[in-house]
């Protein structure tokens, strides 16, 4: 299996156990299991897309930094930024879909 095919089984299956996990979660909190899938899907989308964009802008950034040695500074301040990102992105989209 080339490294790109096995990238896309990673995700999709993470991604797939996170969408099962959430519905289930949800469903069992009260929610309508047609929010509950909802809620599962977009989030997977908008974090899978996120993924994507915050990487690509945070590798373009690192490059140009004169160290490009992964510190654990650097690691946090990727870590931070990511989560802190997701949660902003997904906030208000859950509110709306959750009312």
């Amino acid at each position: 299996m080339s490294a790109t095919l096995r990238r896309v089984v990673y995700v999709l299956s993470y991604e797939l156990i996170a969408i099962i996990a959430t519905t289930v979660g949800l469903s069992l909190l009260g929610f309508s299991g047609g929010h509950s899938s909802t809620v599962a899907v977009v989030s997977s989308a908008v974090a899978l897309i996120w993924n994507y964009l915050f990487n690509m802008m945070f590798d373009a950034w690192e490059q140009r930094q004169e160290n490009t040695q992964r510190t654990l500074r650097r690691r946090i301040a990727h870590a931070l930024g990511f989560e802190g990102g997701l949660v902003v992105i997904l906030v208000p989209i859950l509110a709306l879909i959750l009312g």
